[in-house]
């Protein structure tokens, strides 16, 4: 079930994250490099899968993240100061 993402860095358009983006909310809002994340559209009703994170630099500023739960995928854009970091955080957390 997808939740509201009531932290301060989401921005407020659309805020709402699937269950297996949770940890990777948690992580970006106590990174100080990050200044906010967007939540893309959801898309559920897939097959079963595992848990995956791909990360896409789209700018020298800007993250992609597309987050694969156990039915559902979901991308997020993180806006950050040091792209190098956030990534090198976000990869400790996908091992």
């Amino acid at each position: 079930m997808a939740r509201k993402a009531s932290r301060k860095k989401a921005t407020k358009r659309h805020s709402t994250a699937i269950p297996a983006a949770e940890r990777v909310l948690r992580l970006l809002v106590r990174r100080q490099e990050v200044g906010k994340y967007t939540c893309g559209f959801i898309k559920s009703g897939l097959r079963s899968a595992p848990f995956r994170m791909k990360v896409t630099e789209l700018t020298p500023k800007v993250l992609q993240l597309k987050i694969r739960g156990s039915r559902a995928v979901q991308e997020f854009k993180v806006f950050t100061s040091d792209i190098e970091a956030t990534k090198s955080a976000l990869s400790a957390l996908d091992s």
